[in-house]
């Protein structure tokens, strides 16, 4: 993706980077790679430059662009090899540097909290091996540590964060005992952390802006936020990154391009839900990337349920007019809630759940969805073994975390839930109240 070379590239320049996009364009996506690969990440080990020959990054080894002709072949597959080759070193660069993350989620509202904030950071450059000397110092100097515990960071965040690691850091720098010439911060979705706004202090966003002028130099910032939201960032003097802007930009449209005929390439069912009278060439799948790209806007969340859908052979394309492809994201989750709930009486059992879900503050867990289902019943109550057909009903939708918890798999479809445009069916509404 061009957008590991952009940041590569202007990454060191500027004191930070804020990335911008609509929902579901691939914001959170990025940070989830570059946290993969990065210290943190369990991929770092395979992280490895890939062999320029090998057919096997093409999937079944098909020509990268339309299965059905080869030919110019050993052109395109030298500067794919260049391209996937110049975009591991860009990665490479960029998450060697990483030191600490932080994921803001509006349906987990402790990760919207400035003291959880510092907190994490802190915690997360602790166990950085670039700031060993920092994870010293913590143990070394109890005052650090007492300066980050969690009621300081409550009480007084602006102290805590400075005294806890803006001035360690500067003193470890100067002092030789940090030799990286640059570390990273990497803060993502800045605009979910705006749902739970405090009536007094800072949310994160703003709490950055006040601090920012405090980093030092070599400290750098890459944050993420909605292009209708990024006014939150508009006082960072941060070079911004737009994926948005998919008619101004040959990279974002080669990137959703790309995605569309990889997905192609791989799944010999999406070739033949796509085929026109059996056959896919070369002429046919470039039209039906062209259409998909037009209509996804540079959504690539719509372009990864879409191809699903195809592959699962819930859509089938009898025809070159396209017509019956969803035409937003909206059209996508309405035909997955028509397809998994074809009666009212079906989706009666499952939108319960869903409301319980939205209306917590935080994930809950099985057992905490179910009582508090029950709650709620006087006389009859839902048996267990009734609860988990219908949780099972729900999954892809509602996902399982590693900490026994559920979340919705993405804040589109949670906002679907909440809230349509006039323009768009109020069905499968659901009520927080």
């Amino acid at each position: 993706m061009y957008t590991f070379q952009e940041l590569r590239d202007t990454g060191s320049k500027h004191k930070g980077l804020v990335i911008t996009g609509g929902i579901g364009f691939g914001k959170t996506a990025i940070v989830d790679v570059l946290m993969e690969y990065s210290c943190f990440g369990s991929a770092r080990t395979q992280l490895v430059q890939p062999a320029a020959d090998s057919s096997e990054h093409n999937g079944k080894g098909r020509p990268p662009n339309g299965g059905a002709n080869s030919a110019g072949n050993s052109s395109s597959c030298s500067q794919s090899a260049h391209s996937i080759t110049h975009n591991y070193d860009s990665l490479k660069s960029i998450t060697s540097h990483i030191v600490a993350l932080h994921i803001c989620q509006a349906d987990n509202n402790i990760t919207c909290m400035v003291p959880e904030f510092i907190h994490s950071i802190a915690a997360y450059m602790a166990n950085s091996p670039q700031l060993e000397a920092y994870k010293e110092m913590l143990l070394q100097e109890p005052q650090i540590q007492n300066a980050l515990c969690i009621r300081n960071c409550i009480q007084n965040p602006s102290s805590a964060f400075i005294t806890g690691i803006l001035e360690p850091l500067c003193e470890l720098k100067t002092s030789g005992r940090i030799t990286a010439d640059f570390c990273v911060i990497v803060i993502d979705s800045l605009n979910e952390a705006e749902f739970h706004k405090p009536d007094y202090g800072d949310t994160i966003a703003s709490f950055l802006t006040k601090h920012i002028s405090k980093f030092p130099a070599w400290l750098k910032v890459i944050v993420t936020v909605r292009s209708m939201l990024q006014d939150l960032t508009k006082f960072l003097p941060f070079h911004a990154i737009s994926l948005d802007k998919l008619v101004a930009s040959e990279n974002i449209q080669a990137d959703v391009t790309g995605y569309i005929n990889l997905r192609i390439d791989g799944s010999t069912q999406i070739c033949n839900n796509i085929a026109l009278n059996s056959k896919l060439d070369a002429t046919t799948q470039s039209k039906f990337c062209s259409h998909v790209q037009m209509l996804s806007r540079g959504c690539l969340l719509y372009c990864k349920i879409l191809l699903d859908l195809i592959e699962q052979g819930h859509l089938v394309v009898k025809s070159s007019n396209y017509k019956i492809l969803p035409i937003n994201l909206s059209e996508i989750f309405l035909l997955q809630f028509n397809l998994k709930f074809p009666t009212i009486r079906s989706f009666e059992k499952a939108s319960p759940i869903l409301n319980i879900c939205l209306a917590s503050l935080y994930p809950l867990t099985g057992e905490e969805i179910y009582e508090t289902l029950n709650s709620g019943f006087m006389y009859r109550f839902i048996e267990w073994d009734d609860f988990v057909q219908r949780m099972s009903t729900l999954a892809g939708f509602l996902n399982l975390r590693l900490d026994g918890t559920y979340m919705y798999f993405h804040p589109a479809f949670r906002e679907w839930l909440i809230r349509r445009d006039d323009n768009e069916s109020p069905k499968f509404l659901c009520d927080l109240r």
